[in-house]
């Protein structure tokens, strides 16, 4: 998710700093189409949200406030790029760039609460059945393989169709 946001930053740091001039219309077009990647993320944060979060109830509402946010962006988003700020719009541009970080500190907190719901989740179930791995074992697979969630993880899918939240399955791993 992360990489749809580099040629975003980058089309919108070539609009940001390059005057606009007959001889660089084009350069700043293809700049501009660059700050588009970024509309891929909107699909990927559904895919997220679907991938990651269980039980019916809880899924629809994240979904719902998800949706929320995202029509209140795109209801704020205009009046940020006032008439009075032409032709630069330094301030509209320097609120996609405080919203690129943003975005981006999110998706690297996410990953990390994911990686230690995953681990805690993995520990919990190598304790409740002495034939997995051991929770030592479990650090130290989390450690060689990078990330938890390794293919040598056997899940049960024993409450694929309970209408559990992701907390409450034992089963349930985060994907990322």
């Amino acid at each position: 998710m992360q990489g749809c946001t580099i040629p975003a930053i980058i089309g919108t740091a070539i609009i940001y700093s390059i005057p606009p001039s007959t001889s660089n219309r084009i350069g700043l077009l293809i700049a501009f189409y660059c700050t588009q990647f970024y509309l891929a993320e909107g699909n990927l944060i559904f895919s997220l949200i679907s991938r990651n979060v269980a039980g019916q109830t809880k899924k629809s509402t994240t979904l719902a406030m998800t949706f929320i946010g995202w029509a209140a962006g795109n209801m704020t988003a205009p009046q940020i790029f006032q008439a009075a700020d032409a032709p630069r719009y330094r301030k509209g541009f320097t609120a996609h760039f405080c919203l690129y970080v943003l975005f981006n500190i999110f998706l690297v907190l996410l990953r990390f609460l994911l990686v230690r719901r995953n681990m805690a989740k993995r520990k919990a179930a190598a304790a409740a059945d002495p034939a997995s791995m051991a929770a030592e074992e479990v650090e130290q697979d989390v450690g060689k393989a990078g990330a938890v969630g390794a293919n040598d993880e056997k899940i049960e899918h024993s409450n694929a169709f309970a209408d559990m939240t992701d907390k409450e399955n034992p089963d349930f791993r985060y994907d990322f």
